[in-house]
């Protein structure tokens, strides 16, 4: 593939992402969903947690995706048992 056809793929892939993952904010109104399960408060910015990751088929769409703010999104790693009893993990 010509170079010129690869950094067009990236970048279409790159605006794709940057689309859905806003996509996600909005239907999640901005908003940390994993806090609504917890007692601890919400940190560092809003990011995209992966209820199926990448590395086991799951897809970057908006089904496979909910925000998390990152201190929840580490909180999910680190509680892996929790997070599929609350369905934050498939």
């Amino acid at each position: 593939m010509k170079r010129s056809r690869v950094r067009r793929k990236l970048r279409e892939n790159v605006e794709e992402h940057h689309h859905i993952r806003e996509a996600v904010f909005e239907r999640d109104d901005w908003t940390c969903q994993i806090a609504r399960l917890t007692d601890t408060p919400c940190a560092f910015g809003l990011s995209v947690h992966h209820l199926k990751k990448a590395s086991q088929g799951g897809k970057y769409e908006e089904s496979n995706l909910t925000t998390a703010c990152i201190y929840h999104n580490d909180y999910i790693e680190d509680h892996p048992a929790w997070a599929k009893a609350n369905g934050l993990v498939r």
